[in-house]
């Protein structure tokens, strides 16, 4: 909150957030137009262009400047840890670049989820897995060693997709022992009328 005295003497209040532009978090205002005038969309365009993932690109396109210190300074030392990450030769995993929220919505509702879009499953916890082995190893990156303890540890549901589906999305014999056991059924069964043909082939041949 900051005073000023108008022309009569009175003390008047005006928030922070008018002198700023800045109202909880939001862009408004002049700060807007001197946003459009720095061009900062184009910044935003060319960061979203070295994203690896949808879901990243639109958190790029979405960024907005923020007012507050703590935030600025978790930022910035974010930044220079990841920089650091790079310049060590670090490399992170990313999984497949699809959206992957409409799979994960429909499977909460219930629906049912074709082979190959679990096989993106696997790919995403296989990713997720390598980033979490190779962030936590740097303890001198104390906000990316964060971030890597925060990564769900999904290895008991990527076993199981890799178990159930093959790499083309088929579904394989060992996904339950019901299935195993109607496959293998089924199998003897055509192998058994394969028989049946065949002798009735070559007794038809005999005639």
């Amino acid at each position: 909150m900051t005073n000023h005295f108008d022309a009569m003497g009175q003390t008047e209040h005006t928030s922070d957030s008018a002198l700023t532009g800045f109202e909880g978090g939001n862009v408004l205002g002049g700060i807007a137009e001197t946003l459009e005038l720095l061009e900062f969309h184009q910044i935003r365009q060319r960061l979203a262009e070295y994203t690896r993932t949808v879901i990243g690109r639109e958190a790029a396109l979405s960024l907005t400047p923020s007012r507050d210190l703590l935030e600025i300074a978790s930022r910035q030392q974010e930044t220079t840890e990841a920089r650091q990450f790079l310049d060590q030769g670090g490399s992170l995993e990313f999984g497949p670049d699809i959206d992957l929220r409409e799979y994960v919505h429909r499977a909460i509702l219930g629906g049912l989820l074709r082979g190959e879009e679990l096989n993106h499953f696997q790919d995403l916890v296989k990713a997720a897995r390598a980033a979490r082995a190779g962030l936590s190893r740097h303890e001198e990156l104390p906000l990316l060693s964060s971030v890597a303890e925060n990564l769900p540890d999904l290895r008991d549901l990527g076993q199981a997709i890799f178990s159930a589906i093959g790499p083309g999305g088929e579904v394989l014999d060992d996904a339950s022992l019901a299935l195993n056991q109607l496959r293998l059924e089924s199998r003897s069964a055509y192998h058994s009328l394969n028989q049946v043909m065949d002798r009735s082939l070559r007794r038809f041949q005999r005639q």
